[in-house]
């Protein structure tokens, strides 16, 4: 944060409890807030989190591994012995 507007809109909001507020230079012209939300919800809520790219990933490695298997499985010479180690829970 570098200017009072985006300090007075996060200081005042009573959506927010102030942890700590970090200086993070010298003159005091950055600060760092360290806050947490108001009704305790922040441990529900993860934005950082891309459950389709999530699925995209797993869907693509798995097509990418029976690729390399079905290369193994189709040479006369070779075996194969596939475990798959993901437990699914319902």
């Amino acid at each position: 944060m570098t200017n009072l507007g985006e300090f007075n809109e996060i200081y005042y909001n009573p959506d927010y409890n102030i942890k700590e507020i970090v200086p993070l230079d010298e003159e005091l012209e950055t600060l760092l807030i360290i806050y947490e939300n108001a009704d305790k919800s922040s441990w529900k809520d993860n934005y950082r989190i891309n459950i389709i790219l999530n699925y995209f990933v797993t869907m693509y490695s798995r097509i990418w591994l029976w690729l390399l298997l079905f290369k193994i499985y189709s040479n006369p010479d070779a075996e194969l012995l596939y475990f798959d180690t993901v437990k699914y829970c319902f």
